[in-house]
């Protein structure tokens, strides 16, 4: 039985905690705006209904303070997912949408592969450091949001979070055509956050490049031992490129599903 339940607003972030026979069973978070970016529920209170009734408090409380919309972003438990899934719909909310691919893996069991040794880079084409971006094509990248690219692909999102060590960017014909951008999240895991290579400049071959020279950077420093990367939805040639490419070297995959819901 459900005997006590906080909602704690902490600076702009909103938490809800179930807590059940004295233990603190589920927990939501979510920013002041209405998204709801944490959702996780204890193996063996799972399938009780909690979590949809954290949610369901959640919703009461912005709609007494006006909020309209509500998103919702999780990750997948395997079977727990679908049951989720289907509780998320029977309140209101939309069909939820595979967000993200996150992957985890062991850093010097990706340099197994023989690809790491090979150059993928087109002659009209060069790699460079991140940090050697030119104010100039800062600006230029800056205007094509929403025309080159969408928020997902963002390379200045948490711009000072950026390690320039382990982020590239890929010229072509001196354009800058893609990137792949690193954060450091601890001692032990570099976090390789976005990958982007438009169609138009061979959306393979550039993506391979960028991850061979990233991934191939983080092997030979040997800084970190675990490296964990994200693959959006939409990216499908990232994601096949690091299914098949750093199969010898995931161990864990993770899936984050969205969905949004509007407050009558």
């Amino acid at each position: 039985m459900l005997t006590r339940r906080k909602l704690k607003e902490l600076s702009s972030i909103i938490g809800l905690v179930a807590i059940l026979e004295g233990t603190a069973a589920a927990i939501v978070l979510s920013e002041g705006n209405g998204n709801l970016f944490y959702l996780r529920v204890l193996p063996q209170f799972q399938n009780m209904g909690i979590e949809k009734e954290l949610i369901t408090r959640l919703e009461q409380w912005y709609k007494q303070r006006g909020c309209k919309s509500l998103s919702l972003t999780y990750e997948s438990d395997s079977p727990h997912e679908v049951s989720f899934s289907k509780q998320i719909v029977e309140l209101g909310w939309k069909e939820p949408k595979l967000l993200i691919h996150l992957f985890i893996g062991q850093a010097d069991k990706l340099e197994q592969d023989e690809w790491f040794h090979r150059d993928f880079t087109a002659s009209n084409q060069e790699l460079f450091y991140w940090g050697e971006l030119t104010e100039e094509e800062k600006k230029y990248l800056q205007l094509q949001k929403d025309i080159m690219y969408s928020d997902v692909y963002d390379p200045f999102y948490n711009n000072e979070k950026i390690s320039y060590k382990y982020s590239f960017g890929l010229r072509e014909n001196d354009y800058v055509v893609g990137w792949i951008i690193s954060e450091e999240i601890s001692q032990n895991m570099i976090f390789v956050r976005t990958v982007y290579t438009p169609e138009q400049f061979g959306a393979r071959r550039a993506s391979l490049s960028l991850l061979n020279r990233c991934f191939g950077t983080i092997y030979s420093e040997k800084e970190y031992p675990f490296v964990m990367f994200a693959v959006d939805s939409s990216n499908t040639t990232a994601r096949r490129i690091v299914e098949k490419r750093f199969k010898s070297g995931i161990i864990r995959e993770k899936l984050y599903f969205n969905t949004q819901k509007m407050i009558d």
